[in-house]
């Protein structure tokens, strides 16, 4: 029998295969295992339950959608039954049309040409200082600011 001698890996090859082969070591890979199942589980559980929520928000913005028809729909069947309803229609042509029952004389109110123009109460106050408005106008801070420093620079 010939004994030849164990080959040993050089050290830092050794380094590298007990860090390598440490996790498997004791309770690491069950743990390991554990970890690993839980994260793709919860990858794959993501979609489904992000599908969900954007359901869970379409269905609340619908039920929303839903209880503004059925108001709109509760005021046009009303509108309905109001045009139905000839004392209803009698004030309406009254109101809208100046209809009127024999014998009844109607007074309109006709309001005021609107075409004049009301003069502004600030005018007034600038002629009643006697104010030369073309004194009161500055150039804009960025004008004034560039013609500051422009003059300190001699640029211009």
């Amino acid at each position: 029998m010939s004994t030849r001698p164990r080959r040993t890996a050089p050290r830092p090859l050794r380094w590298v295969a007990a860090a390598v082969t440490a996790p498997f070591r004791g309770d690491r890979p069950l743990i390991l295992a554990v970890v690993v199942s839980l994260a793709v589980a919860g990858m794959l559980l993501m979609s489904p339950a992000q599908r969900y929520l954007d359901a869970q928000a379409r269905v609340e913005v619908l039920e929303v959608k839903d209880q503004v028809l059925a108001d709109e729909v509760a005021r046009l069947e009303q509108r309905v039954d109001d045009l139905h309803d000839p004392e209803h229609l009698e004030l309406l042509a009254r109101e809208q049309q100046g209809f009127a029952r024999p014998g009844e004389v109607v007074y309109r109110i006709i309001p005021p040409d609107t075409d004049e123009v009301a003069e502004d109460p600030a005018d007034e106050s600038l002629e009643a200082f006697d104010v030369d408005e073309s004194a009161v106008e500055q150039p804009p801070l960025h004008e004034q600011v560039w013609r500051l420093v422009s003059g300190v620079l001699g640029l211009g």
